[in-house]
């Protein structure tokens, strides 16, 4: 994945989340992209938190990028676990955990609305 898409879809999501957001409220987004395409984001919110987004040099897969991060969510052997369309994690800490695939429809504007919209009002009986 390219980091110009990244960069795209973390400024729709960003654009996005910040109107629902108490002013003073700041996002800080740490991204780790897959060489094979994909990637986690990783989406902080809180008060006076700087609005930033830090790139990690690219992973060689996308479970190894999974496996680099701290959550609680998926336990056991990560390597072996196939990540298909975006998962989204809310750890109890209040990080907001994106695992996407590599298809480009994961990435569009229209991904970042989809996404919002789940982060904001989860389906019933998902948390």
């Amino acid at each position: 994945m390219f980091k110009t898409e990244i960069q795209s879809y973390v400024n729709n999501l960003r654009r996005r989340l910040s109107s629902a957001l108490r002013p003073g409220i700041g996002m800080s987004f740490n991204v780790l992209p897959a060489e094979d395409g994909g990637g986690v984001i990783e989406v902080r919110l809180g008060p006076g938190l700087r609005n930033q987004d830090n790139f990690a040099p690219p992973f060689p897969t996308l479970n190894s990028a999974v496996i680099s991060i701290d959550q609680t969510a998926i336990g056991g052997d990560l390597r072996n676990v196939i990540f298909g369309g975006t998962n989204v994690i809310m750890e109890e800490d209040g990080r907001i955990i994106l695992i996407k695939d590599n298809n480009k429809k994961e990435w569009s504007d229209e991904a970042a609305e989809k996404d919002f919209k789940f982060i904001r009002r989860p389906p019933e009986g998902v948390l």
